[in-house]
């Protein structure tokens, strides 16, 4: 559909798939998204960028999050950059102020709208089932974008 879409107003797109592990391969070892060798990428990703609670404004999007060089281990992989954006995301992850948070995810959304880093089609939804009635005690269940699963460790099964 992207690739009829963006003809229609004579840009030309070449579809490539790569296997995950060379498309989100390392900086240091050459992978696609991490070094930048694509103009659009799509794929499905986890982040929940409206959350103001999210680390994943940070992470995604945050200027020292772009890799390079000195910093391969970056997440920033649209290289985008704003100060501002940085600043509130900050606010996002450390104020104990529910107001203040509100107000900085405000402006975060904001500085998205105006500068489109990224393009969420649509979110990732993910599934997961588990039979309460075979653990000793209700599993603790993670939620959000994160691995529901995070407390495996502790769940009791029944007798």
């Amino acid at each position: 559909v992207v690739q009829q879409q963006l003809a229609e107003v004579g840009i030309g797109v070449i579809l490539e798939a790569y296997p995950a592990s060379e498309f989100f391969g390392t900086w240091a070892n050459g992978g696609i998204n991490a070094v930048g060798e694509y103009d659009i990428a799509q794929y499905a990703n986890n982040t929940a960028l409206t959350n103001p609670a999210n680390v994943s404004v940070y992470e995604s999007l945050a200027c020292d999050q772009i890799p390079g060089e000195n910093n391969p281990g970056g997440q920033n992989f649209v290289g985008f950059c704003s100060p501002e954006m940085d600043a509130a995301a900050q606010v996002t992850l450390n104020s104990l102020d529910a107001a203040e948070r509100l107000d900085a995810a405000y402006t975060i959304q904001s500085i998205m709208k105006e500068n489109a880093p990224i393009i969420n089609l649509f979110p990732r939804g993910d599934n997961y089932a588990y039979i309460g009635s075979r653990f000793a005690a209700e599993p603790v269940i993670g939620s959000g974008v994160g691995n529901q699963w995070f407390d495996i460790l502790n769940w009791q099964m029944s007798g």
